[in-house]
């Protein structure tokens, strides 16, 4: 789509787990860098998928969020980290606050910052895959 249309921005869910476990977004990400677009991110608070029959504590979701502070400072870290506009909370206020607390002591994920994210997503289902 972004070879075909004149964009100014796009929207897409660059998420830890789905770049580590679901080879998803790289591709997406250096196309809109190419092309100068602005680049707008959701689901970077994305954990994995529900498991069948699991309590649900964030009811407002379609996938199991980060679980603390520190995993959605260090997700949204590894979102912004990444050449992007911006990011887009999900709807739980409690996150929304994680989210702005994250932004707010913002820094670039260090090496090992990087290696653990990629640790950290190792075994969990991304809730988009791409094969």
């Amino acid at each position: 789509m972004m070879d075909r249309f004149d964009f100014d921005t796009i929207l897409f869910p660059f998420n830890w787990v789905c770049w580590h476990q679901g080879n998803f977004g790289a591709r997406v990400l250096k196309k809109a860098n190419e092309k100068g677009l602005g680049i707008l991110a959701l689901k970077s608070l994305a954990k994995r998928k529900w498991k069948e029959g699991e309590e649900r504590k964030w009811n407002k979701t379609w996938y199991s969020p980060v679980d603390t502070f520190e995993e959605a400072s260090l997700a949204l870290r590894f979102t912004l980290s990444n050449s992007i506009t911006a990011a887009v909370c999900p709807s739980h206020a409690e996150l929304l606050w994680w989210a702005c607390d994250a932004a707010d002591r913002f820094t670039p994920l260090s090496g090992k910052e990087a290696a653990e994210i990629a640790e950290k997503a190792a075994g969990l289902d991304p809730i988009f895959p791409q094969d």
